[in-house]
């Protein structure tokens, strides 16, 4: 595990100011190798593990395996940066959600406020920093609700989730390569764009309707 975790489920921390130049910490690499002895992965017999692709964001291998029905069989794998989301709630209700153009998608979409946590830093530091460079927000408050694992099959990535209260707006955004046009509207407004389908990213779909949960008074 490359980044750190330090945050029990419901556990309450406070980000401090953020500071984009003293956030840097050492990076670890993984490194890439064919892996030779046999190895078992739930029913499966993993025979070998290819490295196909590396970017910073992430790794792509192929195991090749032998299936319960004793049939040999591949898996192609994709390694992600693992990440923190954050719903970001103010004293009225409002949220605070991002809106970017998704190069995947194709379009602009509706989220909460997230990104990758960098190589040894803590979970609530990387919640704490995505809240700074996306919502030019700090928060007094930061409840960490568990992980969640938005893919099961081919992809392995986690995504943390938090809910951020007593927010304090910074000076000026941090200097960041997001494009990420912040948009704040009630939370019971965000829940109807998930049943209704115009939120559809996984994560911000479960971490919204978390939040109605925890502040049933908005509903």
């Amino acid at each position: 595990m490359l980044f750190k975790e330090r945050t029990n489920s419901a556990q309450l921390v406070q980000c401090k100011q953020y500071s984009h130049a003293s956030s840097a910490k050492p990076v670890e690499q993984k490194t890439h190798y064919f892996q030779i002895a046999m190895r078992r992965k739930g029913q499966y017999l993993v025979t070998s593990t290819v490295p196909i692709y590396k970017n910073p964001w992430i790794e792509v291998t192929e195991d090749r395996v032998i299936r319960p029905d004793q049939t040999d069989g591949i898996f192609g794998l994709v390694d992600m940066k693992d990440g923190v989301a954050i719903l970001p709630v103010l004293p009225d209700g409002q949220v605070i959600l991002g809106k970017e153009y998704k190069y995947a998608q194709q379009k602009e979409m509706i989220e909460v406020i997230g990104g990758g946590i960098d190589a040894n830093e803590w979970i609530d530091e990387a919640a704490c920093r995505e809240l700074a460079e996306e919502a030019g927000v700090k928060a007094g408050r930061l409840m960490y609700l568990g992980p969640t694992d938005p893919f099961t099959t081919l992809v392995r990535t986690r995504d943390h989730l938090f809910i951020a209260t007593e927010l304090e707006a910074l000076p000026a955004k941090p200097d960041t390569d997001d494009f990420v046009e912040p948009i704040t509207i009630a939370l019971k407004t965000a829940v109807e764009y998930v049943l209704t389908g115009k939120i559809t990213h996984t994560t911000s779909c479960l971490l919204i309707l978390r939040g109605m949960l925890a502040f049933p008074q908005f509903k």
